[in-house]
C-alpha cells in the first residue's frame, strides 16, 4: 500500500491506514510542518511495524518521535527537516532512535544528521547504501554487507562533529564489509576530517566520487589522493564540480593532471570521469584546450577510460552535454555551441 501525503492534502487520505488490513505493507512519503505534521504523526505511528519504504520530510520536532523500536520489515528510510527549519542554528536534541531494522538496505539521513543508535551496538545486516552527514552514528553500526558510503558536509565548525578516520576505520572493520564505493560530497573539508586518514582506511574501495566546493581544499584532496598508500584499489575517480573550482587558471586542473598518472601507478586506475557543473544561466564550462589534449594523451598512450560531461543551463532547466567519452571503447567528442553566455 503506498501513499504520498502532502500538507495541502486532505488528511482523510491517511484514514485508509485504519482500514487497511494489519499486515499490509506500507510505503510512505510525507511531506508537512506545524499542527499538520503532529496529526499526521498521530495517525502513521501505531503502524510502525508495517512500514517498508519511507520518506518523511517533518518538523524536527515530529522526526523526534520516530522512536523505532522494532521495524520488521523497514527497508527504505529517508528522513529530511521540513525547509523551513533547514537552516537552525539550534542543536537537535531529540534524536529520531532505530533499535531494530533487520532488513533496511537503505538509509539517506544527509537532511537530518541526528538519528541515535546508541542504545546499544545495532547489526544492519542488509544495509548496503548508507548516506550520512557525520560519525556520530557510525560507532552503533555493524553493517556486513554495506557496498555504498556517501559522506556530505556543510560547514567547517570545529563544534561540530567530523568523520575522523579512525572512527570510519573501526567502523569498517568492525563490519567486516567490501565497501566498493566512498562518495565525499563536502563544501569545504573540516580540520577534524583528517582526510589522509580517512582515505587509508577505505582500503576496499573500487569507486571514488568527490564533490568539493572549495578551489584550495580541492587541490588538497588531489595531492592526497595521489599518496600511495591511501585507497590502494581504487579504479573508478569522478570529480564533480558544482560551479565554481575548477576554473580556466589552469591550477586545479593541473593538480588533477599530475593525479591521474599517480594513481595509474598505484592502482591501475582505469575509469577518470569529470563532471562541470553551472550555478548561473549560460552554456556548460568547457574545460581548456590543452586539458583534453592532456586527457586524450592519457586515453592514447595509457589506456584510460575518460568521460567529460558539462550541465548547460540555457534557462531554468539543465542539459547535461558529454564533451568527451570513450568509456564503450569508441572516442566521441561532441560540439556545442551555448544559445548565450552570461
Amino acid at each position: 500500500m503506498s501513499i504520498n501525503f502532502d500538507e495541502n492534502q486532505p488528511i482523510d487520505l491517511l484514514t485508509s491506514l485504519s482500514r487497511a488490513r494489519n499486515n499490509v505493507p506500507l510505503s510512505l512519503r510525507i511531506r508537512a510542518s506545524g499542527s499538520t505534521a503532529a496529526l499526521v504523526m498521530d495517525i502513521i505511528m501505531p503502524h510502525i511495524h508495517r512500514w517498508q519504504r519511507i520518506h518523511f520530510i517533518l518538523p524536527v520536532a515530529e522526526l523526534a518521535r520516530l522512536h523505532m523500536h522494532h521495524c520488521p520489515i523497514l527497508e527504505q528510510l529517508t528522513l529530511c527537516v521540513f525547509e523551513k527549519e533547514w537552516h537552525m542554528t539550534n542543536p537537535i536534541t531529540n534524536p529520531t532512535v532505530i533499535r531494530s531494522a533487520p532488513l533496511l538496505s537503505y538509509a539517506d539521513a544527509r537532511a537530518f544528521p541526528n538519528l541515535d543508535f546508541t542504545g546499544h551496538p545495532l547489526e544492519l545486516p542488509s544495509l548496503c547504501l548508507l548516506k550520512v552527514t557525520d560519525d556520530q552514528m557510525l560507532p552503533f553500526l555493524t553493517t556486513p554487507n554495506l557496498e555504498r558510503l556517501e559522506l556530505q558536509y556543510t560547514s567547517r565548525d570545529e563544534d561540530v562533529m567530523g568523520i575522523p578516520g579512525d572512527a570510519l576505520g573501526s567502523f569498517l572493520t568492525r563490519s567486516g564489509c567490501d565497501l566498493r564505493f566512498l562518495s565525499i560530497n563536502t563544501k569545504e573539508i573540516p580540520r577534524k576530517w583528517h582526510i589522509a586518514d580517512l582515505l587509508r582506511s577505505a582500503t576496499s574501495v573500487r569507486h571514488l566520487s568527490v564533490t568539493v566546493a572549495d578551489s584550495w581544499d580541492f587541490m588538497y584532496l588531489m595531492r592526497t589522493i595521489s599518496s600511495s598508500n591511501v585507497l590502494p584499489r581504487v579504479v573508478h575517480f569522478e570529480v564533480r564540480d558544482p560551479g565554481a573550482v575548477i576554473d580556466t587558471k589552469m591550477e586545479q586542473y593541473r593538480a588533477m593532471l599530475e593525479m591521474l598518472p599517480l594513481r595509474r601507478e598505484h592502482t591501475a586506475l582505469e575509469k577518470m570521469e569529470l563532471f562541470l557543473g553551472r550555478r548561473s544561466v549560460g552554456g556548460p564550462r568547457t574545460p581548456p584546450a590543452a586539458v583534453v589534449q592532456e586527457l586524450r594523451g592519457l586515453v592514447e598512450e595509457e589506456g584510460l577510460q575518460v568521460r567529460i560531461t558539462a550541465r548547460s543551463r540555457p534557462t531554468s532547466s539543465y542539459d547535461d552535454v558529454r564533451l568527451f567519452d570513450n568509456f564503450d571503447g569508441n572516442t566521441v567528442e561532441y560540439t556545442y555551441i551555448p544559445a548565450f553566455e552570461v
